[in-house]
């Protein structure tokens, strides 16, 4: 009995395996895709379905262990780096943001300034001070809104 329904699986299993897939378009118009001829209507054969398994690509060949050994240090390499620079680009936005916020607390200062009431003094380069007059806060004031168009994006 087991015997039979085997058989009678295996039969009616078969022409789906080898069988044919049809398109075809209805009345309205939609497309269909049948493994049987489709009714009344001119069907095209889309593919032919074989019991032969799809052709695989060869496998690559086999790695010695110098390449797996210099593969395993270019990713390794590959991805220091990638951690150097990620790690870079987090500084710069550190030293940007540090800029820019220096950059506002200068200009609220310069805008704020009260020339009869206060005494602006800038330090030089060479470690002294001196006076600031009306063009040199002028001139600190553009370069503080500069710095703030190019460190607070």
């Amino acid at each position: 009995m087991h015997r039979f329904l085997l058989l009678a699986m295996s039969l009616a299993v078969m022409p789906a395996a080898h069988g044919q897939i049809y398109e075809w378009r209805d009345a309205d118009g939609r497309i269909h895709y049948t493994d049987r001829p489709p009714p009344e209507v001119d069907g095209r054969v889309v593919s032919r379905r074989s019991s032969a398994p799809p052709a695989s690509a060869p496998p690559p060949p086999a790695q010695s262990i110098a390449e797996k050994e210099m593969a395993f240090r270019e990713r390794r390499t590959a991805a220091a780096e990638a951690k150097e620079k990620k790690a870079k680009e987090a500084q710069e936005a550190s030293d940007r943001a540090t800029r820019c916020e220096q950059a506002r607390k200068n200009l609220k200062v310069l805008d704020s300034f009260d020339p009869l009431r206060d005494t602006a003094r800038v330090k030089n380069p060479d470690g002294t001070s001196s006076r600031l007059d009306k063009a040199g806060r002028d001139a600190e004031r553009e370069a503080a809104r500069k710095a703030i168009e190019r460190d607070c994006k």
